[in-house]
């Protein structure tokens, strides 16, 4: 055990996005849902988009045999390899520490940035989720396999039986950093909304449907690009990160400022929003702010004016090279 003194606090790692998900780099993710929300689907997808980048560890506890069809309609519809993905067809058990030490020791070999856990009651056999000593322990061993991994854990679970909250004890919610809830109402919409997010403000809630793709199918975004709901000042952003100077560098935050002639406190007010949003990605202070996959195709579906942006800069200043 180390002490830290609280003006060194800054030194450690600030809490981060996954990539473009939802989750919560090195942090406890709960995904739930009922029956038939595509909790799996939408696990995997993030899985899949994460594992072009970095090893990611999925522990298929149940469902194994339909994985191949379900990585295959991924890949076949992104037009992506399944990358760096790794499945462990078989229950860990979180209650047991032997258990959860193999499966370090195995996924050491890989060195993940993800482990998933599908589904959480699968890993906890013969333990209670209901009980706060067993969901205790299981936390406890999941944040073991964090910090020796690195690695971000995220839990698939249910609902309870009222279809209102996760099941078991309030340990699991207690102990997440993020918990995304799916719910699928039978209108062929799913829709993905932040229940908990510990050290960030919920993001508004998303709408998904299931795609079908040869014998099985892919979550896609139930409106890809509505963009009416942007502000002007997100706008002005978007297509200023747009620009082919930041292409793939990314703009600092001052460079911004510099640029657009927005008071400061709102630019940086909607660069969080925007982030939350994963409009775009800001990976750590200081580095600079880049368009995602999902920014990206929100301006396609506009007719950018990237004119009005690129006259508020004289060509010679100092943004670009800064």
């Amino acid at each position: 055990m180390q002490l830290i003194p609280a003006d060194r606090l800054r030194e450690l790692p600030p809490t981060e996005i996954l990539g473009d998900t939802r989750l919560i780099a090195r942090g406890l993710n709960v995904v739930f849902g009922a029956s038939g929300a595509f909790k799996s689907f939408y696990t995997l997808d993030a899985a899949l988009a994460i594992a072009q980048t970095s090893p990611v560890v999925y522990v298929a506890a149940e469902g194994a045999g339909g994985l191949f069809k379900r990585v295959s309609a991924w890949c076949e519809y992104n037009d992506q390899p399944a990358g760096q993905l790794y499945f462990a067809c078989e229950e860990v058990n979180l209650l047991d520490p032997t258990s959860v030490k193999q499966l370090i020791e195995v996924a050491h070999t890989v060195k993940p940035a993800l482990v998933i856990f599908d589904t959480l009651a699968r890993c906890i056999p013969g333990g209670d989720e209901n009980s706060a000593k067993d969901m205790g322990i299981a936390v406890r061993n999941s944040a073991i396999i964090q910090r020796s991994l690195s690695a971000a854990i995220t839990w698939i679970h249910h609902t309870n039986r009222a279809d209102r909250g996760e099941r078991g004890s309030g340990a699991i919610r207690g102990a997440a950093d993020a918990m995304i809830e799916l719910s699928a109402n039978g209108d062929s919409v799913i829709r993905v909304s932040c229940s908990k997010l510990k050290d960030d403000e919920p993001w508004v809630t998303e709408e998904l449907r299931f795609l079908p793709v040869g014998p099985s199918g892919v979550l896609v975004a139930n409106d890809l690009a509505d963009s009416s709901k942007l502000s002007s000042v997100e706008i002005q952003i978007l297509e200023f990160l747009a620009l082919d100077v930041f292409d793939p560098s990314g703009a600092k935050g001052t460079q911004i400022v510099n640029a657009l002639n927005i008071p400061e406190r709102k630019i940086y007010h909607t660069l969080s929003h925007l982030k939350r949003e994963l409009h775009i990605q800001h990976d750590s202070k200081g580095d600079p702010y880049r368009l995602t996959d999902k920014g990206k195709k929100l301006l396609q579906h506009r007719s950018p004016k990237l004119a009005q942006v690129i006259s508020l800069v004289d060509p010679a200043d100092s943004w670009k090279t800064a």
